[in-house]
């Protein structure tokens, strides 16, 4: 990759960063085949974990319980 020089060390022009991502860009584009094959693999074993692994359901309930008297809304006790 090219290493491009600046006046600033801290600062970065747009046309730097345009080239830089154009750079990532390429270097992908590159390595497309060892990023397919990885991420199908990936899938793979994710699908086969899933597959393998038990349905665990949870249930959560709450209630609020209504007082008898002066509570004559249709809110209740909230």
């Amino acid at each position: 990759m090219t290493e491009i020089i600046s006046n600033s060390s801290d600062e970065i022009s747009l046309r730097e960063l345009i080239l830089k991502i154009k750079e990532w860009g390429t270097y992908i584009l590159k390595k497309w085949k060892i990023i397919g094959i990885v991420g199908f693999i990936g899938g793979i074993c994710g699908f086969f974990y899933a597959s393998s692994q038990k349905a665990t359901y949870t249930a959560k309930i709450t209630f609020v319980l209504e007082e008898g008297k002066g509570a004559s809304s249709g809110l209740g006790g909230l």
